[in-house]
């Protein structure tokens, strides 16, 4: 079965997306797609989630100690079937921000040793079958290119859109796609540039 990984820097909005996700795709659509959580681990984050940012908390960044795994399955109920086919895996494994840096980046002196967490990253971005890699525009719009850490969140981003797209030599059709998150409040200045 097909996998998707969903990756990106702290702040990135792999959290709000796919609690959104989970919630908005809870029932099949028109044509009778669905997202169905793997386990309950899954199904209890996106509740709390949603829950949380109904009563308007945004969620906190993902702690170094925590490796959240969220995990669901695309299905689809076709008409007349009665059980839904799997058609594919959409996973995210809610990687701290060091983490990205020790593995795409550069390591901050004197921070501890992600090196195994590093590995884990890059063996998740190697072994899906797509990757979708988040990346926040509200930061670009609002801190600027100058920023340093929109500069470091950028060469961070490549880097992983980098080794997604080389890591499976021979593959003819491209394994990564680049979302802009918040894009929607920035529609005008989508449209200016």
């Amino acid at each position: 079965m097909k996998k998707v990984a969903i990756v990106g820097v702290e702040g990135s909005g792999k959290t709000v997306m796919l609690a959104g996700l989970g919630e908005l795709y809870s029932k099949p659509d028109e044509q009778g797609y669905f997202l169905s959580p793997k386990n309950f681990a899954t199904a209890s984050y996106v509740a709390d989630k949603i829950a949380r940012m109904r009563q308007g908390e945004w969620p906190t960044a993902t702690a170094e100690d925590v490796l959240q795994g969220l995990d669901w399955s695309i299905r689809r109920k076709g008409e007349g079937a009665t059980r839904p086919q799997d058609v594919c895996e959409v996973s995210c494994l809610d990687f701290a921000g060091e983490v990205y840096r020790a593995a795409f980046g550069i390591r901050a002196e004197g921070s501890e040793d992600l090196s195994s967490e590093a590995e884990s990253l890059k063996a998740y971005v190697q072994n899906a079958d797509d990757v979708i890699v988040l990346i926040n525009l509200r930061d670009i719009i609002v801190n600027g290119i100058r920023d340093k850490r929109v500069q470091e969140s950028l060469w961070i981003t490549k880097s992983i859109l980098q080794y997604a797209l080389e890591s499976r030599s021979g593959r003819k059709e491209p394994r990564a796609a680049l979302v802009l998150t918040q894009a929607d409040s920035y529609a005008d200045t989508i449209r200016a540039c």
